[in-house]
């Protein structure tokens, strides 16, 4: 039986329980759209639990949670923070009484509705996700004139782009993705790629970044690349785009206008010691914003 609410998944540990139920807050109060959550347990004590099913209850929403120690080798062979990495493997296996699930890195905040996300066509394809910014801009500055201001950069990026290629099989490194937001047409992964194989957190440990290797590994022909707004990096606003190819550049630009998910990649929000988000100051930024009304509505809900 397919279910009617739409899932949204997040994988954490103890750690960032509390973090988890900051992003999922902003997701209830923007969607507006009924949601089941769905909260992959690497290690989360009865307290956090309590928690996370509060915010869920005050949005309207319900949560479930799905132990993950049946499904990874035992605990010195894969760290707990290694198996919520790779949880979002597990996402078609655990969950497929769903036609589609979208799954959230804990370091995210929703902006905006998530409903035309939830709609957005794949063409067909099995897996939707937002070109890596990283993987853009580095691959750009080595290909044009910018190389000789930057030759770290551009070192740097043709060991990554043969690394893309020998190892992921991608001979383009802008194909490379980012996998902190990923949304997954769970009958077509299986008709497309096969449970077994999308589901091999084994093989996909071994690559160096894990999860996010694994699916850009499955390439154009497996996924569809969808609006940077859908993965805004909390930093993409201080660079402008300068540093994108001239193709991404425009969607980059919509994108840190108007985003829907901001993505904090590289500046936690919650690490008191950083001043700065993406090069703007803290107190001045308004996706820091977002995240700390979400924070202050998660403690209003745990008093």
């Amino acid at each position: 039986m397919v279910k009617s609410e739409f899932p949204i998944v997040y994988a954490t540990d103890e750690n960032y329980a509390t973090y988890t139920a900051i992003s999922l807050w902003s997701v209830l109060n923007k969607t507006s759209c009924k949601i089941a959550c769905h909260i992959f347990d690497a290690g989360i004590s009865d307290k956090a639990k309590r928690l996370l099913a509060a915010v869920a209850k005050a949005g309207g929403s319900h949560v479930e949670f799905h132990p993950l120690e049946p499904h990874f080798p035992p605990a010195e062979c894969l760290s707990l923070r290694d198996r919520a990495y790779l949880a979002r493997l597990l996402i078609p296996k655990l969950l497929h009484d769903y036609q589609r699930a979208l799954y959230l890195d804990v370091d995210t905040v929703c902006v905006d509705d998530l409903v035309p996300l939830f709609n957005v066509s794949l063409e067909g394809k099995a897996i939707g996700a937002v070109r890596n910014l990283r993987a853009l801009e580095k691959h750009y500055v080595a290909t044009s004139p910018l190389a000789r201001f930057y030759s770290k950069t551009s070192a740097k990026a043709r060991v990554d782009a043969d690394y893309y290629r020998t190892q992921l099989g991608l001979e383009n490194p802008s194909d490379y993705i980012n996998s902190g937001v990923v949304m997954m047409d769970l009958p077509r992964i299986k008709e497309q790629i096969g449970l077994d194989r999308f589901c091999d957190v084994e093989a996909a440990s071994k690559l160096r970044q894990g999860d996010q290797d694994w699916l850009a590994k499955f390439g154009p022909a497996k996924l569809c690349y969808l609006h940077p707004k859908w993965n805004c990096y909390s930093s993409s606003r201080r660079r402008q785009g300068w540093a994108l190819p001239p193709l991404h550049r425009q969607a980059f630009k919509q994108a840190c206008e108007k985003p829907a998910l901001v993505h904090f990649v590289g500046t936690n929000p919650w690490d008191q010691s950083k001043t700065r988000i993406g090069g703007y100051v803290r107190s001045r930024d308004p996706w820091f914003h977002a995240w700390q009304a979400a924070y202050q509505a998660v403690l209003g809900i745990s008093a």
